[in-house]
């Protein structure tokens, strides 16, 4: 039970509030509504199909196969993102839209 506390505690303080907060950061005003649509679309779906396919996973393989494959995939996004997404920390608007 600890461990199902500390990572819905974790994934929402991190990876849940990507899509709200960072198109408000990095795209444009005149895109800003789109991508917010997009991200929220995707994070929704996304959201959706980890609900959907627990149980038929699960019933492959133990609880802790799918909580370490599910790991995996944060662990994947995470160096992905780190790779791909530009740093917006003290930058301005103007600055971070150089960089894209």
């Amino acid at each position: 039970m600890a461990c199902l506390v500390v990572y819905t505690m974790s994934f929402c303080s991190s990876w849940n509030s990507i899509p709200w907060i960072y198109p408000t950061e990095v795209f444009p005003n005149k895109l800003r509504g789109r991508a917010s649509t997009i991200c929220t679309i995707v994070n929704f779906c996304a959201s959706f199909v980890v609900t959907f396919t627990f149980l038929p996973i699960q019933k492959y393989i133990t609880h802790a196969g799918l909580f370490w494959t599910y790991c995996g995939v944060t662990i994947f996004a995470t160096i992905g993102a780190y790779f791909v997404l530009p740093e917006t920390k003290n930058k301005t608007i103007e600055e971070i839209q150089e960089t894209l």
